[in-house]
């Protein structure tokens, strides 16, 4: 499954009240009544934080969100944090690298769109056992840089190439999640005497011909992010715990925005110019470039709530998605699993039944697993 991607903090609507700053949160959002709205905007466009809006504007109240607790694989804790280093690839440019520790050959972890290392936190301490593991932020996400330009999947890839040289690493095993996938695939095409294998974590799609599917529907927005959402970093965590389907890391989220000195949300680190080149940088992958062996790890989707997970069949626009999921997206995600396996050359394969886009949080234990056997096999 390559499940429908946005920022909860992007421009585009509610599910996205801009990622530069907070200007008109409830035009977006709604919440309270209509002089509320007036209230606080006019609060929100004098400056003011999200909080002091709020304490003038009693009738605004959160929606209570029910707890989170994280599941990481067994026998870790989120608490086992990694060490963090910044490495210079060039002379504007540092790159935030989280190294989990363990011993053996390397892992480079990368991150999906919007994501950075962090989001690994919790799932890359069980990969320690026979194997180095490290993870990467990229530029222009969490605490590494942020150049003007750059952010083509050309440009992602040479930082990997430098990343590497930077560490003393000559070989690696890549695991890319998501649009990583396109990441690791040049890699592997450009740099093949420095990958030992690949393993792409619901990342082996290609995202233009996706673009090009979608072209003629339109997806459905996200619930609407309310005052409470953003009046804390628990308050924003448990809505993408509800639109992403999963508990995403405290410290990913964490990483992705900045707060206020009162424990509002202020806004997002990424700007929408950067994740708009990001995701405007995709490329169609070329496998038979690809000589390392290759295990693909797919998020096999059953019905729409599995990539749209807001979704239920009582949603009104349930109807529609199941017909976008039966007749567009269904088709896509089998044709690219067999793309996948016919021509990477000597690729394997694992399909998880419904299993989230972030499958390496849903199905920790049974991604962790099946990549321990591929990467210990002869």
């Amino acid at each position: 499954m390559m499940q429908i991607q946005f920022n909860p903090l992007g421009r585009q609507s509610c599910s996205a009240v801009l990622m530069a700053g907070l200007v008109t949160l409830l035009n977006a959002c709604g919440g309270g009544n209509a002089d509320d709205h007036a209230r606080v905007k006019k609060c929100l466009d004098s400056g003011a934080t999200i909080s002091n809006c709020l304490k003038s504007t009693p009738s605004v109240t959160p929606t209570p969100s029910p707890t989170i607790t994280p599941t990481p694989p067994p026998g870790l804790t989120l608490s086992a944090m990694p060490s963090q280093k910044f490495i210079q690839i060039a002379p504007n440019i540092k790159l935030e690298v989280l190294d989990f520790g363990g011993s053996g050959d390397v892992i480079l972890l990368l991150a999906g769109a919007g994501n950075t290392a962090h989001v690994f936190d919790g799932f890359a301490q069980g990969l320690t056992a026979k194997n180095r593991v490290f993870a990467l932020t990229r530029r222009g996400y969490g605490g590494s840089s942020q150049p003007a330009t750059g952010y083509d999947t050309a440009t992602l890839t040479e930082d990997i190439r430098s990343a590497l040289d930077q560490l003393g690493i000559q070989r690696v095993h890549l695991i890319g999640h998501s649009i990583a996938g396109d990441e690791i695939s040049r890699f592997a095409g450009k740099y093949p005497e420095r990958v030992n294998r690949l393993v792409y974590l619901d990342a082996a799609y290609d995202r233009i011909a996706f673009n090009a599917a979608l072209s003629s529907f339109t997806l459905p927005s996200p619930p609407e992010l309310t005052i409470g959402d953003l009046s804390s970093l628990d308050g924003l965590r448990q809505y993408t715990h509800r639109i992403r389907g999963v508990a995403i890391p405290k410290a990913e989220i964490e990483a992705a925005i900045r707060l206020n000195s009162d424990g509002s949300v202020a806004n997002a680190v990424t700007p929408d110019e950067i994740a708009a080149q990001h995701l405007a940088g995709i490329e169609t992958p070329n496998y038979s470039l690809v000589k390392a062996r290759a295990l693909g790890i797919f998020a096999d989707a059953q019905n729409p709530s599995d990539i749209v997970p807001w979704l239920t069949p009582a949603s009104p626009e349930w109807a529609a998605n199941s017909t976008f999921f039966t007749q567009v997206y269904r088709p896509y995600l089998l044709q690219q699993q067999n793309k996948f396996k016919t021509e990477l050359i000597g690729s394997s394969s694992l399909n998880i039944a419904g299993a989230n886009h972030y499958l390496f949080i849903s199905h920790a234990k049974q991604v962790t697993a099946a990549i321990a056997q591929f990467l210990a096999a002869p």
